[in-house]
């Protein structure tokens, strides 16, 4: 792996840099942590895709579901808590195959959710909305955006409490594009394209950028001298109009799952790879500049096939992945949760699930600086697969089924990283909450008195490490918070 030393960098004030020194020194583990392993469904396939923690330290689930459907596969939501006991379930869909893919928590602690439709009676799949409310009530659906195939595959909320979407949509001649798509609050569309109009293309991933822009991740073929899939990001701005395409690869096989903006700046680009000399294929990174140069590559996995399906930044300034990885020749192939620091190198990786293959597919850090994914798994012995859903401690292990202690030197934030609200358990008697960049630029300042959970709307901050104070009669509390 090759590596640039142009990284980008955050001037500090020496008085943040030694709080924020004295910050890295503390212990991580302020308290017992709750881990388990569990997996749900019935009798036919139960898949999921995406997974979310919640406000109070559960987690909402997304997928499809055979077991629970009427007919053919419909979407599948599972609303948990803390330690993955099923709080609701809730299956949506017609007689056609239905599903959920992603989601994303709204700012009125509901969730917008996003897949495919296939309405009665016609012959084409749609980009599909969910909206529902925390409760798992269904406040509307939309299904309505093409008049040719099309699905949606994720979604963020944008800086107008919208949505962002990206999927596949297919021209009139049937090819299909990557498409991204911009609703407003109550999934009405305000704009959509597709990219790039030269060739085949689909979008896995979307974020929104620093500069009120999008990158969309995904793959984007090429013909010449032969057909060849290539890893794919396409950057917008706040319009959809294109600003840069960029390809990674080579004459081998690659193609984009997951992106995230980098902990130095730029992106970095997650998925798979059968270059590199890889037997079987190996998961890909690709770390790139704002403007989509790359600085480096990395592929890292067993002899066998190895794919990375969701990777994100860390409180830490590193990167967790989720995925699936297994030996060639072998029947048995595990979900996959590995930690990476900011060049790439491998911190540490674990497996899960048993024989024969279980799958990660989404992964994000919890509020206890643990990890939760969530993915599939054969593991019961038949070739029937049922939602898997593991929740670890920061080192990526399974350990105790232990209720959480909290202590009064210990703000607990969640979700962190975040993009848009988050809640801050403060200590009793605590009178004021300050979050600030790290040049010492006050984002908010307000008073907690009488409050020990403090909610904060910050969607519009720009995103970076900001740093959260809390000032008690005994104490001063100091936390970090990554905005993405």
């Amino acid at each position: 792996m090759s590596t640039f030393s142009h990284l980008k960098t955050v001037p500090l004030t020496s008085c943040y840099l030694a709080a924020l020194f004295l910050f890295m020194m503390m212990p991580v583990l302020c308290y017992a942590q709750i881990t388990f392993e569990r997996n749900y469904g019935s009798d036919e396939d139960d898949i999921s895709k995406c997974v979310r923690q919640t406000s109070d330290d559960g987690y909402i689930i997304c997928g499809y579901t055979r077991s629970f459907s009427a007919d053919d596969y419909d979407a599948y939501i599972l609303r948990t808590d803390a330690y993955g006991d099923t709080l609701w379930t809730r299956v949506l869909g017609g007689p056609g195959f239905d599903a959920a893919y992603s989601l994303v928590i709204t700012p009125d602690s509901g969730y917008l959710i996003v897949g495919n439709y296939l309405d009665p009676g016609k012959a084409q799949t749609d980009i599909w909305l969910i909206r529902m409310d925390d409760n798992g009530d269904t406040l509307w659906t939309r299904h309505n955006y093409s008049a040719t195939n099309a699905e949606a595959h994720a979604v963020r909320l944008t800086l107008n409490d919208g949505y962002i979407v990206t999927g596949v949509r297919e021209d009139a001649g049937g090819t299909g594009h990557l498409v991204l798509m911009e609703t407003d609050a109550g999934g009405n569309e305000l704009w959509s394209h597709d990219y790039p109009y030269w060739s085949t293309s689909g979008g896995n991933a979307v974020i929104a950028t620093n500069d009120d822009g999008y990158l969309a991740c995904g793959y984007i073929d090429t013909y010449n001298p032969t057909w060849n899939r290539n890893l794919g990001l396409v950057k917008t701005n706040s319009q959809g109009d294109t600003l840069w395409t960029r390809q990674f690869g080579g004459s081998a096989y690659e193609i984009g799952w997951s992106v995230c903006e980098g902990t130095t700046g730029g992106y970095l680009a997650a998925g798979y790879t059968t270059g590199f000399g890889a037997a079987g294929g190996d998961g890909y990174f690709v770390k790139t500049t704002d403007q989509g140069m790359m600085e480096w590559q990395y592929h890292v996995g067993k002899t066998g096939l190895d794919i990375i399906y969701d990777i994100s930044t860390t409180s830490d300034f590193n990167y967790i992945a989720t995925g699936i990885s297994g030996e060639q020749g072998s029947e048995f192939q595990e979900a996959w949760l590995l930690k990476l620091n900011e060049t790439g190198d491998t911190l540490w990786s674990q497996s899960y699930g048993g024989y024969r293959k279980s799958y990660g597919y989404s992964v994000e850090q919890t509020s206890d600086l643990g990890y939760i994914f969530c993915g599939s798994t054969n593991a019961s012995g038949t070739n029937v697969y049922d939602v898997m859903l593991v929740k670890t401690n920061p080192d990526g292990l399974i350990t105790a089924r232990d209720e959480p202690q909290a202590r009064s030197d210990k703000l607990q934030i969640y979700p962190n990283p975040a993009h848009g609200p988050i809640t801050v358990i403060v200590p009793p008697g605590s009178e004021r909450m300050i979050i600030t960049s790290l040049s010492g630029k006050i984002i908010l300042d307000m008073d907690i008195s009488l409050k020990q959970k403090v909610s904060a709307d910050l969607q519009i901050v720009p995103s970076g490490m900001y740093l959260i104070e809390v000032i008690h009669p005994t104490s001063t509390l100091l936390e970090k918070l990554i905005i993405q």
